[in-house]
């Protein structure tokens, strides 16, 4: 357990978060035990708070007003995602707002991370086809945003991501740069948005660590990134961890290739069939980040090679 603790000069409200009492009187309930669950210096921090009335979640972000997510979820929870959602398919509910700590604070999720459940038998497929679900359902609950992202700020990200990573692996630069002209050849493929419908609200950050499963019920987190986007976009990215994640922890990019088939297809039953083409090359422009992120990520600089072969092979085996 931590509290006071831990200081961050960039994350002002830090050192009032991290204070049982002063929680407990924000809060309105008693806080027994403050954990910290992740911390990323003078930019954001995660606190669990244990209270007699159930765990409960609190956020800190550097610079952000907390009223703006805290209304965000609320505007889910009146568009269906609410706990007696029949389909079981919710977001957290929000508690309360400080916008002097720059935290919101919202009800822990009941359940296991879906992440958890991946290497499970059979357990992935479940996974993945609740993941699907769950996105079509953001994509059409017509939640308004100001933010977009669009194929165009995609790139933007790569080519910034895997620039530094050339720079950081400078052996595999060569290869890098040719991944980066690839990418920007199969971006082309999720260019047709305004052909396959316009942009809708996505999550943006869509992979297994943002699913909370109990029983039934499906609860999603982290609405961080959420803005008017390609519906394609969310789907790919979880495709594409999952493929990070079965190379990474089976050494063996195709472990949940079953999985991945199921989210595909899963997608394009609820989606339609126009988005099939945006949703891989999504899928491939999210592993090309994830060559990026190895190198920066800790414990995962192992996988970089193997990333950009795979990445490669991929290219190679669509160029045929």
């Amino acid at each position: 357990m931590l509290t006071g603790r831990l200081t961050d000069s960039g994350l002002a409200g830090l050192v009032v978060a991290l204070d049982p009492a002063s929680m407990s009187i924000r809060l309105g309930r008693q806080v027994t035990t403050v954990e910290v669950l992740r911390h990323k210096p003078a930019r954001r921090c995660v606190v669990r708070y244990d209270t007699a009335d159930g765990p409960l979640i609190g956020k800190l972000r550097a610079g952000h007003r907390a009223a703006s997510p805290y209304r965000l979820m609320e505007r889910f929870r009146s568009a269906g995602f609410d706990d007696s959602a029949a389909d079981g398919i919710t977001v957290a509910a929000p508690v309360a707002a400080f916008d002097d700590l720059e935290m919101w604070v919202q009800r822990c999720a009941p359940g296991v991370p879906a992440d958890r459940l991946l290497d499970l038998a059979h357990a992935a497929t479940l996974v993945a086809a609740a993941a699907a679900r769950a996105a079509f359902k953001i994509h059409t609950a017509d939640v308004a945003t100001r933010r977009h992202h669009y194929i165009d700020d995609e790139l933007r990200i790569l080519e910034a991501a895997l620039g530094q990573a050339a720079v950081r692996r400078p052996a595999l630069a060569e290869r890098i740069d040719a991944l980066l002209r690839r990418c920007r050849r199969r971006a082309a493929d999720a260019d047709d948005l305004l052909d396959r419908g316009g942009p809708r609200g996505v999550h943006r950050d869509f992979y297994a660590d943002q699913l909370v499963l109990h029983g039934d019920r499906v609860t999603v987190i982290d609405f961080d990134l959420y803005c008017a986007a390609d519906p394609a976009l969310d789907h790919g990215n979880f495709i594409a961890h999952l493929t990070e994640h079965a190379l990474r922890v089976h050494r063996d990019p195709l472990a949940l290739a079953a999985a991945e088939q199921v989210c595909l297809e899963t997608a394009i039953g609820l989606e339609g069939e126009q988005h099939r083409k945006a949703i891989e090359a999504y899928a491939e422009l999210t592993l090309a980040r994830h060559v990026a992120l190895s190198t920066t990520v800790a414990g995962r600089s192992h996988t970089t090679s193997d990333l950009l072969a795979l990445c490669e092979q991929r290219a190679a085996t669509a160029d045929r």
